[in-house]
């Protein structure tokens, strides 16, 4: 996941995340078409209506929030904690800064991160060798609200970002590590290439299967998922949120489950 400014503020962009943001656009653009035919007739299949699926997408797009998970008790290549570095900055900052990762440990020119980086986002921060605070920073798309946060090996607490925050981000299906991510990516009001990958996996048994951590699990934590029951649990995102203080961002979650049976950590969710 690659978080963007939104309309409102594009003259504050750099010139490479303005780059990077028309790449990805124009991937959608020329991806979408195609994705969407595969929507539709899988929609066919499982006997859903179009309305319904469009209703779904339209609360994702006004509903949904962006979640960053951390660690609080890391530490950082400043030698002091994760949560320590955030209360006297008051700034998220990505791995190329930090050093930390719960995925891949590879900021560096050449590393993994790196190197997918530059084909998701069409070379944009490789022109000036951009290490810092330009590159992306990952979290998740809160498409089901668990207390512990859409995915939680990536950290113990989390922050749930404004809604605005979403309009200036960009996804994919399973990381940005994947082969294949570069061909599912999507924006908040355009997410057909990203739905495409996740009910299809739905429509054939709703099982994940990561390269790392070695395991399987139900899609997005699920048990037992279809395609009908995914998009009525995304039109439940236009309810109130449950058990939250407010609105306030920041919410801290363990990995208690209210719902019995369901995996506390071991799931996806949409981001990098």
């Amino acid at each position: 996941m690659h978080v963007y400014s939104n309309n409102s503020e594009l003259a504050r962009l750099s010139q490479a995340q303005g780059a990077a943001l028309e790449h990805v656009e124009d991937r959608v653009r020329r991806a979408e078409v195609a994705a969407r035919k595969r929507v539709t007739d899988l929609l066919q299949r499982v006997g859903c209506g179009s309305e319904t699926y469009a209703a779904a997408m339209e609360c994702v797009r006004l509903h949904a929030r962006v979640v960053i998970h951390f660690h609080p008790d890391r530490l950082s290549n400043k030698r002091i904690t994760v949560a320590e570095a955030l209360l006297a900055e008051g700034t998220y900052r990505n791995q190329f800064e930090t050093g930390l990762s719960t995925g891949s440990l590879s900021a560096f020119p050449g590393g993994a991160r790196d190197t997918w980086e530059e084909v998701l986002f069409g070379g944009a921060y490789h022109r000036e060798a951009l290490t810092g605070p330009q590159r992306p920073k990952y979290g998740a798309l809160e498409l089901v609200r668990y207390p512990d946060g859409p995915i939680p090996r990536f950290g113990s607490c989390y922050f749930v970002l404004r809604p605005s925050v979403a309009t200036r981000t960009s996804f994919t299906f399973m990381g940005c590590e994947d082969p294949q991510a570069i061909e599912r990516l999507g924006l908040i009001d355009r997410m057909d290439c990203v739905l495409d990958a996740l009910l299809s996996e739905i429509e054939g048994g709703g099982t994940t299967t990561p390269p790392w951590p070695p395991f399987r699990a139900p899609t997005l934590g699920v048990l037992n998922p279809t395609v009908p029951h995914l998009l009525e649990i995304l039109l439940q995102l236009a309810e109130p949120r449950r058990g939250q203080r407010g609105t306030r961002a920041g919410h801290a979650g363990g990995s208690t489950s209210p719902w019995p049976g369901r995996p506390a950590t071991r799931r996806r969710a949409l981001g990098g």
